[in-house]
């Protein structure tokens, strides 16, 4: 009978469109100064899976993250929000219908402590239902519904209850579905309003849909009710509008939580549930010390971002967390809360590295494949169709960095990108395939730690693991590059060469001592964030 309901409920709710109504053109005039920057593309999205859990915990208290289920996927330069990574098909279009009726069926048995009002008398009960409209239905919509859509649902819940047996319950349950499957729950459009006399095609996004885009950025979730007050009211349309509700939502606990939406992906501290290890040869390797490893990481991270430090900090910072397992594995007191001497910032904490490595043995070039893209934005071509990626045999006892350098050596093909990613992860090696600070190899023979940088025709040369954390901290090109992840992740997509005149604007704007927040902010005050190419 529920599903009956449910098909009557869509048929009676899919009507209007994605965005509203078109808005009315904007005087140049209201602008805060002229546009020096070819406007950019701004494509149509999804929720992903993370925000999807973030978003039903936010609106309905329900933590049971119920798209974990759907594919996470991940590449070095695309995050998880990506526009071409989150489209709709038949496995996710039955995931919505089906999740949706879960979650509304569950937020009912709530509705006391979710809802304004719950349960009422036969004469209150669309009053009720209107008021839920107008909280529930507003955030999850991300604006006040129009009166359209008011009618519609209100039709929704009138014919369900108005069936032979059907309770308020089920009723209300109807109208939670009706929402959470629409398509203006479920994606994020910027259409924006036409700029008049604009030298290129260009449209301001309109302060509901800066509203949505700030707020999945920064917290994974959908706007709080003083965040669509402002944009109701007129107080986000500036730069310093945006500016000043950028710096309230990262105040917010949310914030941080948001963060690790984006640190995690960056970082490839995700894929650490999928490592495993030799246990005979790491015997300190265990599922508990991966998720306690993850945890230091994701703590440090977080502890970076909201407590104002830098990106050279985050890079080179000893600060940790420590329980006894993960203490152990770095050869320290757990009571000592700093890593070793030796260590420093992201790079060196067992989950990076555990992550970056194979079951068995190191490997400089996943470490500093990783380190050229992620930290150096990249690219490193997969390798040519049939050619041989077994590192070849050495005669006598060597290395892996000795066996690297013959099989750089033995074809031009394999040259061109061990070149670029084998130097920087050879600066790691000091350290084994989980993470654990060694100065041998197996065989006792000795590590060679020495590595360069190269961005470019110029190489800079580091000793260690803490040289190579500095150089890259040091690096105007490594500190570029974070700002492009924190950009690319914010756009949901990856910047084109329209892209990059804003990327220089948000740079040249960012000083040396520039915390990880400026940088947040640097991106939700450009053009790029706040303006788009016009649809045709």
């Amino acid at each position: 009978m529920r599903r009956s309901w449910l098909l009557l409920a869509c048929a009676l709710s899919c009507t209007g469109q994605i965005s509203g109504p078109i808005p009315a053109p904007v005087d140049p005039a209201v602008l805060d100064g002229p546009r020096t920057c070819r406007p950019v593309s701004a494509p149509m999205r999804a929720l992903t899976a993370r925000q999807y859990d973030v978003v039903v915990e936010d609106l309905l208290g329900d933590t049971t993250r119920p798209a974990q289920v759907l594919e996470r996927p991940s590449s070095e330069t695309r995050f998880d929000n990506h526009a071409d990574w989150v489209g709709m098909d038949e496995v996710r279009l039955r995931f919505y219908l089906k999740t949706a009726e879960t979650l509304a069926n569950a937020a009912v048995t709530r509705q006391g402590t979710l809802f304004p009002c719950a349960r009422p008398p036969a004469a209150e009960e669309e009053a009720c239902i209107g008021q839920i409209l107008d909280t529930f239905g507003r955030r999850a919509m991300r604006r006040t519904l129009n009166a359209d859509e008011r009618t519609s649902l209100l039709t929704v819940f009138r014919t369900v209850r108005a069936l032979p047996t059907a309770t308020y319950d089920e009723a209300l349950s109807a109208v939670l579905q009706v929402v959470l499957q629409s398509p203006q729950f479920l994606y994020v459009t910027e259409v924006g309003a036409s700029v008049t006399g604009a030298a290129r095609p260009t449209s301001k996004l309109e302060p509901l849909e800066v509203a949505t885009k700030l707020s999945l950025f920064l917290w994974g979730s959908v706007p709080d009710t003083a965040l669509l007050d402002a944009a109701e009211q007129g107080r986000l349309s500036t730069v310093e509008d945006v500016t000043r509700e950028t710096r309230r939502l990262l105040a917010d606990p949310r914030a941080r939580t948001g963060y690790l939406h984006f640190a995690d992906q960056w970082l490839e501290v995700d894929a650490l549930g999928a490592v495993n290890k030799n246990t005979t040869l790491f015997p300190l390797w265990t599922a508990a010390l991966a998720t306690a490893s993850r945890t230091e990481l994701e703590t440090f991270a977080a502890d970076s971002f909201t407590g104002g430090k830098t990106y050279s900090q985050l890079l080179t910072d000893r600060a940790t967390t420590l329980t006894a397992p993960l203490a152990a594995a770095y050869g320290v007191s757990a009571a000592d809360q700093v890593l070793p001497a030796g260590r420093a910032g992201v790079l060196t904490r067992v989950a990076w590295l555990s992550t970056h490595a194979h079951p068995e043995q190191t490997s400089p070039t996943l470490r500093g494949k990783s380190i050229r893209t992620r930290m150096l934005c990249e690219d490193i071509a997969p390798p040519p169709p049939g050619v041989n990626v077994m590192l070849p045999n050495v005669t006598g006892p060597a290395t892996l960095r000795q066996r690297l350098a013959a099989h750089m050596l033995a074809g031009s093909s394999c040259y061109s990108c061990h070149v670029l990613m084998d130097p920087l992860g050879f600066g790691l090696e000091g350290f084994d395939a989980m993470g654990v600070a060694r100065t041998t190899e197996s065989g006792g023979l000795p590590i060679d730690s020495t590595g360069e940088i190269t961005v470019g025709n110029a190489a800079t040369s580091f000793a260690n693991a803490a040289e190579l954390s500095q150089r890259l901290a040091e690096s105007p090109a490594s500190n570029r590059c974070y700002l492009t992840q924190v950009y690319r992740y914010a756009q949901g997509r990856t910047e084109g060469s329209k892209d990059r005149c804003h990327l220089d604007a948000a740079f040249t704007s960012l000083g040396p001592t520039a915390s990880l927040q400026d940088v947040a902010v640097a991106v939700t005050t450009s053009d790029a964030f706040l303006f788009r190419e016009s649809l045709p």
